[in-house]
């Protein structure tokens, strides 16, 4: 499996890299991408952290706004208290009912008066007011009607500390004071602080201004949207009031331990949609304002600027990437014609030309590559004359080596004849002579179809009867078909003549040839067998002739064997000749030659060469 995969990617790679097209592409799209990328991420994030610190900013100024104003609310009812504290008509009311000079009656009236003084002359401050003096009676119009109500400072944890200096004033959450005085369900914020007598300073009671949540919310309420929470917290971290549109679970304890410095940021993924707290310290309670703030909601529209951000460029991206491949194939198509072109030199096809496109250095380079292959076809048309021409001279050579040692062989026998008297003999092979000559010798034609040449083969086949002493038979095996087929002439004529001279003629009582010609036309040739039943030849001689028709050369020695092995190699290369022998019993020699039929349009008598490759 792996060494499939690895071939796989081997073949895939090969493919990739056969052409400038791909690695160009790859290479331009990386030098596209990849810069547009990082400068994406990068303007991304750091876009993002600077909003992120703008987020954070602007909600730590929100906190520290609404602390200021909450704080000046609260300073406010501060004043509010001073005034009550400094009014000499309430202190001495207060001292005239603990000296027992006034009945509770009388000093409600007086109280309620002061009371409703001061509150129609304080504008956008709704509170009660509570006086509690020294024997735990309340006065003031937070008592409900004329209900004589006794209220035991001592069992409250704040009284106390209101004995550490004479002007403290508390802000402090009492549920026992709320289930007497709370309406509508809110919970009050009680500001408390000692009352004195304007002479001794010794306590004569206590001020409580009974200020409802509600006005406490009504300061910073406007502040908070739908996706925040804002909570103001006492200095034990408990709600003192709220506003929690985000519906929060309790403070971690981690945010709590910040939540301990004066003023601040965090970021907390512990408190469900609230991503963003700010926080800040009142100073006139030290209470803490915590600003919550659902930073996915807010980031909302930054996220989608993002994400028309990341589309534009995407967009910007595949325009590129588009216009570079086309831009990458526009100027390697000509390199591509270029190398198809030359694929097309090296099969041989010299005749095209490349069109020359622009005047650049591709352009610069088709031009002078047209030229090149100009120069080449010229060149190839010159070696191929030349090799044509020194091809004729060469066939020509050999077949008229053929021609004179035919003729002395031929000519000795007819004088031969005359001496001995075989007048009719002799004329005979005058006459055959003269015919084979005059066909033998003609220029018309350096290939003839095999017909012509067992006719050519015929005439020296009946000179030879003649010439030797005992009687020979020759027989041929030629298919109807073959005969129209084309050979080289005077091909047959050596071959038999080498199995009359050295295999049937040293043989006192004759022999026989016989001749076959046959078609392999899986392989394209045309077999020719010449084999006689003569005296063969010896082992060390036909090592020598073999080693003759493999090797060209000049070769005296069976002159016409060499000169047909010759002109099989000058006329194909996969022409062979073979020779097989054993003494004794004969010789037999195969001849290949490519096979080439005679089609209609073809003559015999067109002195142009035929190609038979």
């Amino acid at each position: 499996m792996v060494h499939k995969l690895t071939e796989l990617v081997s073949q895939c790679y090969r493919r990739f890299t056969s052409s400038l097209v791909g690695p160009l592409t790859v290479m331009t799209i990386i030098l596209i991408s990849l810069p547009t990328l990082i400068f994406t991420i990068v303007t991304l994030q750091r876009q993002s952290n600077i909003t992120r610190r703008e987020l954070t900013g602007s909600a730590y100024d929100s906190t520290v706004q609404i602390a200021n104003q909450v704080n000046s609310e609260l300073r406010g009812y501060a004043s509010v208290s001073n005034l009550f504290y400094l009014d000499d008509t309430l202190n001495q009311a207060l001292l005239s009912y603990n000296a027992g000079q006034l009945s509770f009656q009388e000093a409600q009236q007086q109280f309620r008066i002061i009371s409703d003084r001061y509150n129609a002359g304080v504008a956008n401050r709704t509170f009660s007011v509570l006086i509690v003096a020294e024997d735990g009676t309340a006065f003031g119009n937070a008592v409900f009607a004329d209900q004589h109500i006794r209220i035991p400072l001592d069992d409250h944890a704040w009284n106390d500390s209101l004995s550490i200096t004479q002007t403290r004033q508390l802000y402090v959450g009492d549920p026992t004071l709320d289930r007497q005085f709370a309406s509508n369900g809110y919970s009050n914020i009680y500001l408390v602080r000692r009352l004195h007598d304007h002479n001794s300073w010794q306590s004569i009671g206590t001020l409580i201004l009974v200020i409802s949540q509600l006005e406490i919310e009504r300061i910073y309420s406007s502040y908070v949207t739908d996706t925040q929470s804002l909570f103001i917290l006492d200095r034990n971290l408990n709600t003192v009031s709220s506003v929690d549109n985000l519906r929060l679970p309790d403070f971690p304890p981690q945010v709590r331990t910040q939540l301990l410095s004066y003023s601040g940021t965090c970021t907390t993924s512990d408190m469900g949609r609230a991503g963003l707290i700010s926080y800040y310290t009142i100073g006139t309670t030290q209470w803490k304002l915590v600003y919550c703030h659902d930073t996915e909601n807010i980031m909302q529209p930054y996220r989608k600027a993002e994400q028309g951000y990341i589309l534009l460029m995407c967009i910007c991206l595949t325009v590129s990437v588009i216009l570079s491949i086309v831009m990458v194939k526009r100027y390697i198509s000509p390199i591509k014609t270029l190398r198809e072109q030359m694929d097309e030199v090296q099969k041989g096809n010299l005749e095209s030309h490349i069109p020359v496109v622009g005047n650049n250095e591709i352009g610069q380079l088709t031009a002078n590559f047209n030229l090149m292959q100009d120069s080449i076809h010229l060149l190839m048309q010159r070696l191929i004359e030349e090799s044509e021409a020194k091809r004729d001279a060469e066939i020509k050579a050999l077949q008229s080596q053929i021609n004179p040692h035919f003729l002395y062989n031929t000519l000795a026998s007819v004088r031969y004849m005359i001496f001995s008297g075989k007048r009719e003999n002799a004329d005979t092979i005058v006459v055959s002579l003269i015919h084979l000559l005059k066909n033998a010798l003609s220029d018309s034609c350096r290939f003839v179809t095999v017909d012509m040449e067992l006719r050519l083969l015929d005439d020296y086949i009946r000179i030879q009867q003649y010439t030797f002493a005992e009687p020979f038979q020759v027989e041929t095996d030629v298919a109807p078909e073959i005969r129209d087929c084309y050979m080289i002439k005077l091909l047959l004529q050596p071959i038999v003549e080498n199995a009359f001279k050295h295999g049937i003629a040293p043989k006192e009582e004759g022999g026989a040839v016989r001749i076959r010609i046959t078609p392999l036309r899986e392989q394209g040739l045309l077999r020719i067998s010449v084999c006689d039943n003569g005296l063969g030849i010896e082992p060390e001689q036909l090592a020598r002739l073999q080693a003759g028709l493999a090797a060209p050369g000049d070769r005296w020695e069976h002159i016409g064997v060499y000169n047909v092995a010759a002109r099989l190699r000058l006329l194909d290369k996969r022409c062979r000749f073979e020779v097989r022998s054993h003494p004794g019993r004969g010789t037999a020699v195969s001849l290949y030659l490519p096979l080439v039929e005679l089609t209609e349009e073809e003559d015999l008598d067109d002195d142009s060469p035929i190609d038979c490759g």
